[in-house]
């Protein structure tokens, strides 16, 4: 009996030692979709291809510009929740949500021209145009 309370005495500390002590893991990264994506949206049965730069703000939040071959605008009023993002493309009066898995995403919009879906590849973190 006192052979089997020591094992289990021993094996206790191994896992605890394991463990960290508290069992908590470690809280990851927060997602951060700042960088260069190439992207591809279908509308109306139509592919369009284009540029989805997004970057941080001075204090904060995150802006960017979407550049296809249909012309250039800003995004706006983005909102970042986990690994999900939404913004506005006043430009065309869109808007726009994107579901994050590492380096790519897929996602939706809706606007003046209806609805689509879109998705992306990240070139790099951090890249972008004109720097």
């Amino acid at each position: 009996m006192h052979r089997k309370m020591s094992l289990l005495f021993v094996v206790t500390l191994v896992l605890s030692a394991c463990m960290g002590g508290s069992g908590a893991l470690p809280s990851p990264e927060p997602f951060d979709p700042a960088g260069v994506w190439d992207v591809t949206i279908m509308i109306e049965g139509l592919q369009v291809d284009g540029v989805l730069s997004v970057r941080g703000l001075e204090g904060g939040g995150l802006t960017g510009n979407i550049d296809t071959e249909m012309g250039a605008a800003t995004i706006t009023e983005v909102v970042l929740d986990g690994h999900t993002m939404t913004f506005l493309v006043p430009d065309v009066g869109a808007t726009m949500e994107l579901h994050f898995t590492g380096d790519e995403f897929m996602g939706g919009m809706s606007g003046y021209r209806g609805e689509g879906s879109i998705s992306g590849i990240r070139r790099s973190p951090g890249e972008h145009p004109g720097r």
